[in-house]
This record gives C-alpha cells, sequence and structure tokens, in this order.
C-alpha cells in the first residue's frame, strides 16, 4: 500500500505521477497526459484521444486568487479552447452538481476575458487528498470516477 498524497505538500511531479497511473486505468476514454503544456501548480493538462473535436482539460488546483485559502480541486475547461459542441453542453452544466462534483460554475481569467468552466471535487472527496495516511489506490479510484463522471458529461 503506497502512501496516500497530501496536495498542500506535493511536489507537482508527484500528482503527475498518480494522474499518469489513474489516466491509464480509466476505460470510458482514452486519456493522454499533455507534459509539455505542465506547469508548476499541481495538476496537469489533459486530451482525450478520439476523432470528435473534444477539449484538453485541465485537472488539479483550480483556486484562482483564492484569497479565503480554501482548498481547490477540480477538472476545469478552458470555453474558449471548447468546440462549440463540447461548450454548449459544458454551458449547459452550470449549476448542476453530481456524485464528485459540487455545483458547476465558471471563472473569468481577468485579461482575457476568457472564461473557464469548473466542476470542483466535493468537498467530502477533497478531504482525501489532504490526508497521507489514505492509500493512493484509494485516491486514484476516487480520481478515476470523478473524471469518468464529468467526461461523461460529454
Amino acid at each position: 500500500m503506497e502512501k496516500g498524497i497530501n496536495l498542500s505538500l506535493i511536489k507537482p511531479s508527484e500528482f503527475e505521477a498518480l494522474l499518469e497511473k489513474t489516466i491509464n486505468k480509466i476505460s470510458t476514454k482514452k486519456l493522454s497526459l499533455i507534459s509539455e503544456m505542465g506547469n508548476s501548480s499541481v495538476g496537469n493538462h489533459v486530451e482525450i484521444l478520439s476523432d470528435e473535436e473534444i477539449p484538453v482539460f485541465w485537472i488539479g488546483n483550480i483556486c484562482k486568487g483564492n484569497k479565503e485559502g480554501k482548498s481547490c480541486f477540480g477538472i476545469e475547461f478552458d470555453g474558449g479552447m471548447c468546440p462549440e459542441k463540447s461548450w454548449d453542453k459544458l454551458n449547459k452544466l452550470i449549476g448542476t452538481s453530481g456524485k464528485y462534483y459540487s455545483e458547476v460554475g465558471f471563472d473569468f481569467a481577468n485579461l482575457n476575458r476568457i472564461v473557464f468552466i469548473i466542476f470542483p471535487l466535493k468537498d467530502e472527496y477533497l478531504k482525501q487528498f489532504y490526508d497521507e495516511s489514505i492509500d493512493q489506490n484509494a485516491q486514484a479510484k476516487t480520481l478515476a470516477e470523478f473524471i469518468n463522471e464529468v467526461l461523461g458529461k460529454l
């Protein structure tokens, strides 16, 4: 049993390793990390490998200027990069919630006026990613189910 990760203490590369391990197990869609787009935040860009036009998404820390000190983790889609078909579906989900994600919202990038559609991981599951006593297999299972739930909405 591998020690769990604590998102407030880990290096981005440690989360990327868990994410890579997780997306290799996801069966609903073929996914691939886009390492050249990564940055110093905890998380990474992921693309869906298919013939359809489906957007790249970010999974990881989704806090943008969060002054409340609240932990923010989830999936984020850049509205400016979404194909029209996906944008329409994502836009209709704003204000809804699911088993793993709390209310879908949006955020604007101040300078570029680009909207981001955000699926935040529910607090009860988020706690798993700040507790090293939970093993990585449990974290990977939650992460996979969260990703599958969100991608199932596309």
